[in-house]
């Protein structure tokens, strides 16, 4: 059985994907490749990785619960 908590897996190293989106106006857009469906958005890359604690939380949760 594991008994890893959360907080273990939101010290994981994901590797998150950040893209420029060229709109009017520009905004930030980045994915973890590791957790399916993580994503989020930002004026820029400091709003977008707080944004993105919020998705990284759920879909951590999510995701381990149903491998262990």
């Amino acid at each position: 059985m594991n008994t890893k908590d959360i907080s273990y897996y939101m010290t994981l190293p994901y590797n998150m994907i950040v893209e420029i989106v060229e709109s009017n106006p520009p905004f930030y857009f980045g994915t973890i490749q590791e957790l399916p469906g993580c994503f989020a958005n930002g004026k820029t890359e400091i709003e977008l990785r707080e944004k993105m604690e919020k998705p990284k939380i759920s879909i951590s949760i999510s995701y381990f619960s149903k491998k262990n």
